[in-house]
Formats: structure tokens, C-alpha cells, sequence
């Protein structure tokens, strides 16, 4: 691609995600080539969307990062993600970007996933495990991450934040889902945001799950 094309392609992506765009991209774009991302050895060790399946067992749901999930991802203001495929294979990873600091009282700033609302209905009143694949990674690497579940309707669990390590791993806390008495009309969702000092430092993802706790 010749550099003036590059440098438009890049302010395009760049005003799409300060305008609240997820943008999705499976390769990095280099002046003059175009070639797949290269990940690390330890991204392909284990299959982490198969891994979220068994950690959200038979009763519980998991959106990663693949395909056929990203309709249900959305982004907004201050945060950046580009998607990546493994080369040679199939899993799907992201790296997300928080420009600005973390507020206690902004629950909804970030990365965001929409859930069912028949998820909604089934978990009514009930206790529930939430959990995120991360990793710090190799370069600009922030060292934690923030979650938050909202059920858009009767509260929220507030922002919880955990420490990344250079390899994938599940981070996750339970919450209580209060109860609505004439049940949910509201689809909730989870928030995800890299870097509580808003630094632009990223976080890589492969995905979230939930489940009931029994």
C-alpha cells in the first residue's frame, strides 16, 4: 500500500474509534505489505475459546472474539481495539486501549458486550460467576484490567480490577443479580477497560463467559 493510502487508512480507523466505532482488523497494515500478525507461542499453547466453554460449563454463555460474536461488541468514546487472528489458526484475540483514567461513577465507559435478554430472565435473582480471558502484552502492556456487569435495569457489581500477567489467563468475580420482581425487559451488559490510569496502555482478550453459581 503505498504510504499517502496508509497514513488515510490509519486516520480512518483513528476517527472511527473516537467516534465510537469498534473497529475490527485481522492484519497489521505496514507500508508497503500487508501480512498477518505473528503472535507469541504462548497465545497458541491452549485454545482459549474452547478453554472459556469448559469454564462456563453446560449452564453458562461465553461471547469471544470470534466472527460470529461480534455483533454483539460495541466501544465507546476514549478506548481503542483492533482485533487480530492467531496465524495459522483459528483463534481470534483483541487489544484494547483506555485513554482516560478510570471513574468509580462511569460504569458504562469501554469495551461493552451485550447479552441476551433471555440470559436476563434466567439469572433473575441469582448469583453469577463473570470471567475475561487477558494477558499483559509484549509491548505498551498495561498491567490490569477492569470489568463491570450491569444489568441496565436494577444495578450494577461496580468496576472490579485485576492484575494481567504476560500469559492468558481467566480473571473473574461473582456478583449477585438483584431481583426484578416483574423480571427483565432490559438486556444487560459487561464492560471491559484496560489501564485504570487511562494511558492508552493495552490489554489483549480473547473473550468473556458468565455462569449461574450454584
Amino acid at each position: 500500500m503505498p504510504r499517502t493510502g496508509y497514513l488515510i487508512a490509519v486516520a480512518v480507523m483513528l476517527a472511527a474509534a473516537a467516534a465510537g466505532v469498534l473497529v475490527w482488523t485481522n492484519y497489521f497494515e505496514i507500508p508497503g505489505t500487508r501480512q498477518p500478525i505473528e503472535s507469541t507461542p504462548v497465545a497458541s499453547e491452549i485454545d482459549w475459546t474452547s478453554r472459556m466453554a469448559e469454564l462456563a460449563t453446560n449452564e453458562g454463555l461465553i461471547l469471544s472474539l470470534a466472527d460470529k460474536d461480534t455483533s454483539a461488541w460495541s466501544i465507546t468514546d476514549g478506548h481503542k481495539i483492533e482485533r487480530f487472528r492467531i496465524s495459522g489458526a483459528e483463534q481470534v484475540f483483541a487489544r484494547l486501549s483506555s485513554g482516560h483514567p478510570l471513574n468509580p461513577e462511569d460504569r458504562l465507559s469501554g469495551l461493552q458486550v451485550k447479552l441476551p435478554l433471555e440470559w436476563a430472565q434466567k439469572i433473575n435473582g441469582k448469583r453469577i460467576e463473570v470471567g475475561v480471558v487477558a494477558r499483559q502484552p509484549s509491548s505498551n502492556g498495561a498491567s490490569d484490567i477492569s470489568v463491570l456487569y450491569a444489568t441496565l435495569q436494577t444495578g450494577n457489581s461496580g468496576w472490579r480490577t485485576f492484575k494481567v500477567s504476560p500469559n492468558f489467563q481467566d480473571v473473574k468475580f461473582e456478583y449477585n443479580v438483584p431481583l426484578a420482581d416483574s423480571g427483565y425487559i432490559q438486556q444487560p451488559i459487561i464492560v471491559l477497560r484496560s489501564d485504570v490510569q487511562g494511558a492508552d496502555r493495552a490489554v489483549e482478550l480473547v473473550g468473556v463467559y458468565i455462569k449461574p453459581v450454584p
